[in-house]
C-alpha cells in the first residue's frame, strides 16, 4: 500500500499546473473555477468533484481533471473511467497515460487484470488502441506505397502477373492486407464500443431490477455496449422519469442490461 500511495503521489503531482491550465481551455466562469481551485487546494476534492461535474464538458482536459480528482479520494474505479474517456479524446498525452496507469495497476492488483476487461476479445482490445484517425492515415501512406512498388515493379516486368510475384509486390500486398485488417476491424468494434463501469452494478436479464440478476461488476470494469436499449420505471422513485437501461456484453459469452448511467461510453 506504501508503494502504491508513493506512486500515486508522483502521477498526481502535475495535477496542480493542469488546474491552473483549465479556465484557457475550458467555459467555466470566473467564480465557480475560483471556488473549486480553492477547494481543491483546501484538499476538499468532494466538494470539487462536485463542482467539476456540474460545468461537464466533452473535453480531455474536463475527464483528465475528474478523473484524477478521484484517484486523489481514492474511487479508483471512476478514477480509471474517465481516465480512459480522457485517454480516448487526447491519447498519448503523458499526464493522462501517467494517472491511467496509476488507477489501472491498482485495480488490477484489487480486482485482478483480468477482470478488467473481460468482455473484449483479441480484436477488440487491439482497435481500442489505436484510433480510426490513425487507421486513415496509415492505410493512405500504405496504400501510396503500395503503388510505389508495384509501379516500380511494373516497369522492370511489364508484367502485371509477376508484378504481385516479385518480393517488393508480395510485401506490399502483405502490408496493405494487414491494415484493411486493423481498419475493418476498428469498424467493426464501433458497432459494439467500449463503456466502464462507473459504480459496482448489478446486471440484470431484463432492463430493470425486476429481472433476474446475472452478475456484479465493479467499479472501472470495461465491457462492450450493444445496440439494444430500454426505459423502465425508476425503482427507487416511480414519480422520476423512467431510467435507460443498456444492453451490454460482460464477458466472453456474458449479455445483460444495465443502467445506462452506470456506465461511461469511450
Amino acid at each position: 500500500m506504501n508503494k502504491f500511495l508513493s506512486s500515486t503521489f508522483l502521477a498526481l503531482s502535475f495535477l496542480g499546473p493542469c488546474l491552473c491550465s483549465l479556465p484557457a481551455t475550458t467555459g467555466f466562469a470566473a467564480d465557480p473555477w475560483q471556488v473549486m481551485k480553492e477547494q481543491y487546494s483546501a484538499g476538499k476534492y468532494e466538494s470539487a468533484i462536485s463542482l467539476l461535474q456540474e460545468h461537464p464538458e466533452e473535453t480531455s482536459n474536463y475527464y483528465y481533471n475528474l478523473g484524477t480528482l478521484f484517484l486523489r479520494t481514492e474511487k479508483m474505479g471512476k478514477a480509471m473511467a474517465y481516465l480512459e474517456k480522457a485517454n480516448r479524446l487526447k491519447p498519448y498525452d503523458p499526464a493522462i497515460q501517467q494517472n491511467l496507469y496509476v488507477a489501472r495497476e491498482h485495480l488490477s492488483r484489487t480486482q485482478g487484470a483480468e477482470t478488467i476487461d473481460a468482455a473484449s476479445n483479441a480484436i477488440e482490445k487491439v482497435a481500442d488502441r489505436i484510433s480510426l484517425n490513425e487507421l486513415r492515415g496509415i492505410l493512405g501512406m500504405v496504400g501510396l506505397c503500395l503503388v510505389l512498388m508495384w509501379l516500380r515493379g511494373y516497369l522492370k516486368t511489364r508484367s502485371i502477373q509477376r508484378t504481385f510475384l516479385t518480393l517488393s509486390g508480395f510485401v506490399a500486398s502483405l502490408g496493405m492486407l494487414i491494415t484493411l485488417s486493423l481498419y475493418g476491424a476498428q469498424r467493426i468494434t464501433e458497432s459494439h464500443p467500449a463503456a466502464v463501469c462507473l459504480d459496482p452494478t448489478a446486471i440484470r436479464s431484463g432492463p430493470a431490477d425486476t429481472f433476474l440478476e446475472l452478475s456484479k461488476i465493479d467499479a472501472g470494469t470495461k465491457v462492450r455496449a450493444l445496440g439494444p436499449t430500454a426505459t423502465a420505471p425508476n425503482s427507487t422513485n416511480p414519480s422520476a422519469p423512467e431510467e435507460l437501461w443498456r444492453q451490454i456484453k460482460f464477458s466472453e459469452d456474458g449479455i445483460g442490461w444495465v443502467r445506462a448511467s452506470n456506465i461511461l461510453l469511450l
